[in-house]
């Protein structure tokens, strides 16, 4: 690798309490194996309070490491000293870390980058905050670092979320590009009994006859820009007649997606997120801490009931009989087999009822071939190479889901 390298590999980290040397040396071999391809940044939670700990060789106390850095050809370290707000120092997670860092000449980057020249704490549990996420940069690649910043505590996770924003001296270029959904078109109002002649009928209006003639007309080429340029234009006069003769669905509602998220639980939720805010500005506030972990988990507690007592509702309506919806036995089952608290409930004898009921009958076994062990029929292998017939593009495209959402050919199932 030289230092014109323009790659950068990103590397996502998350260790547990419960986690060893070997963990660290395996995290280091992989460091090495990345080092080769490009320039490294490593970022996560690593669970090592480094305090203000240098991540650097220091040149009086290890003369001949940098005589040997002479000998390979790589530079001496910087010593840069960084801040931290959180000055103890866990052992040995710490060690850990911090050699995996010198042995690959990388850099912390909290604590002495621009946005982040404090060392703010990153995580906030309720027997304190500390600095646990880094972003760990190889030493090259620094002059491509904008600034770090550690944003707001939300009540959403212990950890607040790191960004950071880098400056690309030449162009990024992927091997891959995503397609373009902000243009994909809307939906539409489709009646079983009366659109499909309303439909038919606006295909012989005359824009649309006029588009399909032009099409007919015009020669495409047998490339795969043709074969889009084509698509396009078929794809364009079946949304003209779609136009003319449909109307356009109204995008959804943001609603919420489970059902007892009422009022009183989204207010709950704003109440803990305004306790969030002023924890995080805050940290040091040991009372303030208390009140917040106290609410997180009357929260989550107000929840749980509230979820238990829609699906006992919905429980209650079933066996008297009100609502018989195979989708909601369906969905009582999902919650009974993930939430233990609904075992009072008597939802997997529901489940198990209506899944006989419903399940097609076997068919009866041929008692002539019982001692004959049956083989499926090798494939036709041959119709690979055949041109596809009308006959198959009709029935594949009558087997297609109405309500599934178009590809990336904009084609609307209803219309085709």
């Amino acid at each position: 690798m030289t230092k014109h390298s323009s790659s950068f590999i990103i590397h996502n980290i998350e260790f547990s309490i419960y986690i060893a040397a070997n963990t660290f040396s395996a995290l280091d071999s992989i460091c090495i194996r990345l080092r080769q391809k490009g320039e490294v940044i490593m970022c996560g939670d690593a669970n090592a309070r480094t305090g203000k700990l240098p991540d650097y060789i220091l040149s009086c106390n290890a003369p001949a490491i940098h005589d040997i850095y002479n000998d390979i050809g790589l530079e001496h370290d910087i010593e840069e000293p960084r801040n931290n707000s959180d000055l103890t120092i866990s052992e040995p997670h710490c060690q850990h870390f911090l050699d995996m860092v010198i042995n690959n000449q990388l850099k912390i980057l909290n604590g002495r980058t621009l946005g982040d020249t404090t060392g703010k704490m990153t995580c906030h549990k309720y027997n304190g905050s500390s600095v646990v996420d880094y972003f760990v940069i190889t030493s090259w690649a620094r002059d491509h670092v904008n600034s770090l910043q550690v944003k707001e505590f939300t009540s959403y996770s212990d950890h607040c979320p790191l960004v950071l924003k880098l400056t690309t001296f030449e162009p990024f270029v992927a091997n891959f590009q995503l397609p373009d959904f902000s243009n994909f078109p809307c939906g539409y109002k489709w009646d079983s009994n009366t659109s499909h002649s309303l439909f038919k009928k606006a295909l012989t209006s005359p824009e649309v006859v006029n588009n399909l003639e032009s099409i007919v007309t015009n020669e495409f080429s047998s490339t795969l820009e043709g074969n889009h340029e084509l698509n396009d234009a078929v794809i364009k006069c079946l949304h003209s007649a779609a136009d003319i003769a449909l109307k356009v669905k109204k995008p959804p509602k943001n609603s919420a997606r489970k059902k007892w998220f009422d009022p009183q639980v989204n207010s709950s939720r704003r109440n803990l997120n305004r306790l969030a805010n002023r924890l995080g500005s805050k940290h040091c506030n040991s009372i303030l801490r208390r009140e917040y972990f106290k609410q997180r988990n009357k929260h989550s507690n107000f929840v749980n009931s509230k979820k238990v007592a829609v699906l006992k509702k919905l429980n209650e309506a079933i066996e008297e009989g009100h609502i018989l919806d195979w989708k909601k036995f369906k969905r009582l089952k999902q919650e009974h087999d993930t939430s233990p608290l609904l075992d009072k409930f008597d939802l997997a004898s529901f489940h198990d009822f209506f899944a006989s009921l419903y399940k097609k009958p076997d068919q009866e076994p041929d008692l002539t071939h019982h001692n004959h062990k049956h083989y499926p029929e090798p494939p036709d292998l041959d119709i690979l190479n055949k041109l596809m017939s009308e006959s198959e593009v009709t029935s594949a495209i009558k087997n297609l889901k109405k309500e599934k959402s178009t590809d990336c050919d904009s084609a609307l199932i209803p219309l085709l």
